[in-house]
């Protein structure tokens, strides 16, 4: 009962420092990443209200760019910005926009005062995390570790904002698919797009710009020229590549993060947004890789038929 109470109290303290709890109320109305359109059938915000966030998240972000890019306008570095998000999130919003040369890119930008804002909350779990293991020293036999649990969520968190972290994992999870990893052939029919690494910063990220529909949007597929089992069966197919041979995968792989476009026949997958990605071990990944074999010798022994037949 105890150990139950502290995951209460951790789960309330959680949604009450959460940055991402807090700072929903800024994002600007524009269309979400795996979520439903703001509509005034949604919220209870005035219109005059909803054109306030858009300005304020416009100016906020604009002034990000130039700073982290060192620039005083962003024409020195972009043709076209658009000011107005095509996603929005609770740590960052991603903007279309063009280079000198004419690529089209996105422009992923961190929220202000995000860093400032994780110290506080970390400093705080960290505390009732230390009080935790003082008053639930052990549980049948194992002691507690919520300080350690607590080091490990942090870590974490302080990964994903830090976009210079998400640049390299999306440079080696590109290249992986692209040019094989280990023992792995390429794979044309995974997209993933690649980053312009003279403009990426620790609170900016440009990437290149790939269009998709999201993998759950069965309708829209289906008037696509995609075969709907073969996707399917693509999408296994690169996650087993991605935990039994690059031994690096994508740990977010929720629809708005997954699409798919014409760009091979059949259907090609595309992974955005790899601000959560994890490496294995290579002894775990060779028991991963044995327990899958041994699944699939058990399934040609259960299902081939007998000599008697």
């Amino acid at each position: 009962m105890v150990r139950v109470a502290f995951l209460l109290a951790f789960a309330c303290l959680a949604d009450a420092l959460s940055v991402r709890h807090r700072s929903l109320p800024r994002l600007a109305p524009a269309r979400r990443r795996a979520a439903a359109p703001l509509t005034m059938s949604s919220t209870e915000r005035s219109n005059k209200s909803k054109l306030q966030t858009i300005v304020k998240d416009k100016i906020e972000e604009d002034t990000a760019v130039k700073e982290e890019l060192n620039i005083d306008k962003l024409d020195e570095v972009f043709a076209s910005f658009d000011a107005t998000p095509l996603a929005a999130a609770s740590l960052a919003q991603v903007h279309r926009a063009t280079l000198k040369d004419g690529t089209e890119v996105v422009v992923k930008v961190q929220r202000d005062g995000l860093v400032e804002q994780f110290d506080v909350d970390c400093k705080n779990i960290r505390f009732l995390a230390s009080v935790a293991d003082r008053v639930d020293p052990e549980n049948e036999g194992v002691s507690s570790n919520w300080r350690g649990i607590a080091d490990t969520s942090e870590g974490v968190l302080y990964r994903e904002i830090d976009f210079l972290v998400e640049r390299d994992a999306a440079e080696r999870f590109r290249r992986a698919f692209e040019e094989g990893a280990g023992n792995a052939k390429p794979l044309p029919w995974v997209k993933v797009p690649k980053t312009f690494d003279e403009y990426c910063t620790s609170r900016v990220l440009v990437m290149e710009y790939v269009p998709g529909t999201k993998i759950n949007d069965v309708p829209a597929l289906e008037k696509m020229d995609v075969d709907l089992p073969l996707m399917s069966q693509r999408l296994t197919t690169s996650y087993l590549e991605q935990l039994a041979r690059h031994g690096f995968f994508h740990c977010d792989p929720h629809p708005g993060n997954v699409a798919v476009d014409e760009g091979c026949p059949g259907g090609r997958l595309i992974y955005y947004d790899f601000g959560m990605m994890e490496s294995i071990e290579p002894d775990v990944k060779k028991g991963f890789v044995d327990l899958v074999y041994s699944l699939y010798k058990n399934c040609l022994l259960y299902t081939s038929p007998s000599p008697r037949d």
